[in-house]
């Protein structure tokens, strides 16, 4: 038998774990290839799309927030992308043109969260008081306790993940928004 908190804990591990796979993160939560793009979590989702800012000396920029304290100061990701145009020329006639725009990354990829909604275990355990600590075992498909003293439950778990925030996607749109207002007609 294992404490039953360990036991929980363990279970919660591996879901995060296979969630973190499933999003092309590593088990450790870092960012994996080209999945990276895929992988939302609150930090992996300024990584891909933000730099922090820095001050002339090197030093990380910040901003006095709401709060009275500092807060670091982030800079969209961006790419160069050259939009086709046609201008008049001197003699009046149209002539190819373009026109270069600076595009932030999260103006023009998918931001979405590829994760596991909901993970549900149901088992039949053996639990049992331990020098006041609850133990736990997989019981199987017995019908009493191997254990003296131990009594058989069955138990289920639903895991379910936090989903996006409002500002994430308020982020996306303004960004969205700033970049249509410089793509010319």
């Amino acid at each position: 038998m294992i404490p039953f908190k360990d036991l929980i804990h363990s279970l919660f591990d591996a879901a995060s774990k296979a969630n973190n796979s499933f999003a092309g993160k590593g088990s450790d939560g870092s960012v994996k290839g080209a999945s990276a793009l895929e992988c939302k979590g609150e930090s992996a989702f300024l990584e891909t799309y933000f730099d922090q800012a820095v001050n002339e000396d090197g030093s990380a920029k910040t901003m006095e927030n709401s709060h009275g304290g500092q807060s670091p100061v982030y800079t969209p990701k961006t790419v160069m992308v050259e939009y086709p145009t046609h201008n008049e020329n001197e003699q009046g006639d149209l002539v190819a043109d373009s026109h270069a725009v600076e595009v932030p990354l999260i103006a023009v990829t998918k931001v979405r969260a590829t994760k596991i909604d909901s993970l549900k275990l149901s088992a039949n355990l053996e639990i049992a008081l331990n020098d006041g600590e609850l133990m736990a075992a997989f019981a199987g498909e017995e019908k009493r306790a191997r254990n003296k003293g131990a009594s058989l439950v069955h138990m289920e778990l639903n895991i379910t993940p936090d989903m996006s925030s409002d500002g994430m996607t308020s982020i996306v749109e303004g960004y969205s928004k700033a970049l249509r207002t410089r793509i010319p007609n």
